[in-house]
């Protein structure tokens, strides 16, 4: 098994847009202010055929809010890819691993639904690690695009970023599972 570098920088850009989105409140709202207006535009259709027609559009509405929401944040606001700042982050792909040693199969139950089963699934082993580079291209180019609320300007800040994702990512898994109730059994993931 190996990770794409194109799955790690999309890891990275959702990261660096959660801590965006958690540490900027005018960021914050807009995004609040575009949902709920969505969210009222739904509640305005009140039989199901009128919502399934809708649903292409409303889709395309929330899609819309969100890639306006990345533009100002990874590029000022431009639709211009050329403009983005994640094009200045080159990722590679991972170095492969053995698969007999870095996998193993598990039956992994599925919770919250009518009825319980087990899903069998590839998963990797614990403490596995995988190899990678990350070139950030600092150069003056890369300085005319950054983002002026933009604080990565290092390997460190980025990194900080992703732990800060991954861990809230985490303990929001652990409070679910902690508190999920599935008839009377209670989900212990520890």
């Amino acid at each position: 098994p190996y990770i794409p570098g194109s799955e790690i920088k999309g890891a990275i850009r959702t990261a660096i847009l959660y801590h965006m989105l958690k540490n900027n409140e005018n960021l914050k709202q807009e995004l609040l202010k575009g949902l709920k207006k969505l969210f009222e535009d739904l509640k305005k259709l009140q039989d199901e055929t009128q919502r399934e027609k809708e649903k292409k559009k409303l889709k395309s509405k929330a899609q819309q809010i969100l890639e306006e929401l990345e533009n100002k944040v990874f590029s000022d606001g431009s639709k211009d890819g050329k403009k983005d700042f994640m094009r200045f982050i080159s990722v590679s792909d991972t170095k492969p691993k053995n698969p007999e040693e870095a996998l193993y199969v598990c039956d992994i139950k599925i919770i919250n639904t009518s009825r319980s089963f087990f899903d069998p699934h590839e998963l990797l082993k614990v403490g596995q690690k995988f190899e990678f580079r990350l070139d950030i291209l600092w150069d003056d180019l890369y300085r005319n695009y950054i983002v002026k609320d933009f604080n990565f300007k290092s390997f460190k800040d980025i990194q900080a970023v992703c732990n800060e994702f991954a861990n809230d990512l985490i303990n929001h898994e652990i409070e679910f599972f902690s508190e999920n109730v599935y008839g009377k059994e209670k989900v212990d993931i520890k």
